[in-house]
């Protein structure tokens, strides 16, 4: 299971929260488990990633035995450190694996990692980020992966207690329904200057039944009816806190 970078940490808690068996690996968390539908309620998880191999043949028909029956739905393939070909050897992967390879619409990635003469091996479900995150409807093109925000929530919940919280460039939403999920709040307030951003933060959080109310206005004019307790934002695709 991977994490945004630098939150590891933040996944290894809440996994093991979630009653699962976890260790910190690299910049993810290795997990042993059967229990699908509780991994996927991890909202810190980036990406899970399931081991196919380590340390295979890099030729096509090596690859292909390693994969299996892994295959057995729509895929796309992701090579990377690859030198030679590139073209070439996607081609032979693909006729060496068969299945329908559908790189515009798959539920499965093969990762395929070169290492020299040898590669590793990982199989991606890709699963929707609309269905693990209930709220997240709609986007703009600055949102905040969920991810990220999750792990955020989860680094603020232990220093606020009940907190009005305020989101100054709140675009879609995503770290007022984030800290919503992660530690209860008082009041939710996110404003942004774009009606558009505003527009769908509403319907977001419609959609995840939430308590944030949303208004359009230049932060520098506008004055809360009550102060807040904790300011969280991403402004300019950067993320700063302030509690």
């Amino acid at each position: 299971a991977a994490a945004p970078a630098g939150f590891a940490d933040m996944l290894l808690q809440e996994l093991i929260a979630l009653g699962l068996s976890a260790e910190m690996a690299g910049g993810g968390c290795t997990v042993d488990t059967a229990d699908w539908a509780g991994l996927y309620r991890a909202r810190c998880m980036s990406e899970l990633l399931l081991p196919l191999g380590g340390d295979i043949p890099l030729t096509a028909q090596a690859i292909a035995t390693a994969a299996g029956g892994e295959l057995t739905l729509p895929y796309r393939i992701e090579l990377t450190g690859y030198t030679g070909d590139r073209a070439k050897m996607l081609l032979e992967i693909k006729r060496a694996i068969g299945g329908e390879n559908n790189p515009s619409h798959y539920a499965l990635e093969l990762r395929i990692v070169c290492r020299g003469e040898r590669c590793a091996l990982w199989l991606k479900p890709s699963f929707d980020e609309k269905t693990r995150y209930a709220w997240r409807k709609h986007s703009i093109s600055a949102s905040m992966k969920p991810a990220l925000a999750a792990c955020l929530a989860r680094y603020i919940a232990p220093y606020v207690d009940r907190p009005r919280v305020l989101d100054p460039f709140c675009g879609s939403g995503t770290l007022l329904f984030s800290c919503e999920e992660a530690f209860p709040c008082a009041s939710l307030l996110g404003v942004d200057i774009s009606q558009n951003a505003v527009q769908v933060a509403k319907e977001n959080a419609a959609a995840g039944k939430s308590r944030a109310r949303f208004v359009q206005k230049d932060v520098r004019r506008f004055e809360p009816r009550e102060p807040a307790d904790l300011v969280i934002a991403n402004p300019a695709g950067n993320y700063g806190l302030t509690a």
